[in-house]
């Protein structure tokens, strides 16, 4: 009797396990997977000319983005300057990273930023393209990339890995900076926008030399996040215990601790943030919460809410505070 109980129960076990495990999977699925390319309409972009997202394909929903699609951008157009078109190659993992190098006019500038996308975007997308060239414009190096499934880069497998990959390619990108442009890792820094901010946690604990990190409406609380981006594809925020199960299964490791782990390593490295107070997509409260704790272990961190700006709308709808905060710090800080 007892044998036959102990059978029962084990199959009842592993029938539960399975059926998580695929639940778990349908779920991640919906809310993971990346296009591995662009939208049509910003296939041409470049930092000498480019446009935004169309309507239904903005970094928000709404009415709100169908009123921004046809603003007119060229005021943040790359000036007087040319760009090159670089195949970063991040040897370890075989992936091809497509990277543009806009150079300095000085060619004894050492003061570099890495400007990184986030889940979905490329470095054609506005909110890379005017940071970029705001920095540009006002003499540093910048270099623009795409990390793996995304934009022109290499696309192994069509999943975005919240940073637990993506970060790599960042890092191949640093040393192609260190090794093939001469540029010490001191003089570094990296802006990264929205999703991109995730990598830039692993770079913080692992690369202890880099300079300075901007982060534009950034993540903090993942397990929040994990929520709010299955809510935001359709699929019911509670499940998300099951999505982290079954991307465990894909070497996808969310671990909550790993922001806080990382700022701890900021030392005297300052960052300064932006965020929307009406976004939709990474909730303001992020921001509120990495500002907080930074504050709280005495790290340098700026910060700017931006009023009424939905996500990553800020350098459309507050460009000013870019314009004059962005190059300062990593002018001052790299």
């Amino acid at each position: 009797m007892l044998a036959l109980i102990v059978k029962y129960a084990s199959f009842l076990v592993i029938s539960i396990f399975i059926l998580c495990l695929a639940v778990g999977e349908f779920i991640l699925w919906q809310a993971l997977p990346v296009s591995c390319s662009n939208h049509e309409k910003i296939e041409a972009n470049n930092p000498i000319k480019f446009v935004t997202n169309a309507k239904g394909q903005g970094p928000f929903r709404g009415d709100r983005w169908s009123q921004l699609v046809d603003t007119d951008l060229s005021q943040w157009y790359l000036k007087n300057k040319k760009y090159e078109r670089v195949t970063i190659k991040n040897t370890e993992d075989g992936i091809d990273i497509s990277s543009w190098w806009i150079p300095a006019d000085e060619e004894s500038e050492k003061r570099t930023v890495i400007v990184v996308h986030g889940i979905n975007g490329s470095k054609k997308e506005f909110n890379q393209l005017i940071p970029a060239n705001i920095i540009a414009n006002s003499g540093l190096n910048v270099l623009m990339i795409d990390v793996r499934n995304h934009g022109e880069s290499s696309c192994p497998d069509g999943w975005h890995f919240a940073g637990t990959k993506e970060w790599k390619d960042v890092d191949a990108a640093i040393e192609y900076l260190v090794d093939k442009k001469g540029i010490p890792e001191k003089n570094i820094g990296i802006h990264a926008v929205s999703g991109g901010g995730l990598g830039t946690f692993f770079l913080i604990k692992n690369r202890k030399d880099l300079g300075a990190f901007s982060l534009d409406s950034g993540v903090f609380d993942w397990d929040s996040i994990v929520q709010h981006e299955l809510e935001y594809h359709g699929v019911p925020g509670f499940t998300w215990q099951l999505a982290i199960f079954a991307a465990k299964f894909h070497g996808i490791f969310f671990d909550k601790n790993m922001p806080k782990e990382a700022l701890s390593d900021l030392q005297d490295r300052p960052m300064l943030v932006f965020h929307g107070k009406k976004d939709t997509r990474v909730p303001f409260f992020h921001s509120e919460q990495l500002v907080e704790y930074v504050k709280s272990i005495n790290g340098k961190i700026i910060f700017f809410p931006l009023e009424g700006a939905d996500h990553t709308e800020g350098v459309l709808s507050h460009s000013k505070i870019y314009e004059d905060n962005l190059p300062k710090f990593f002018k001052t800080n790299l």
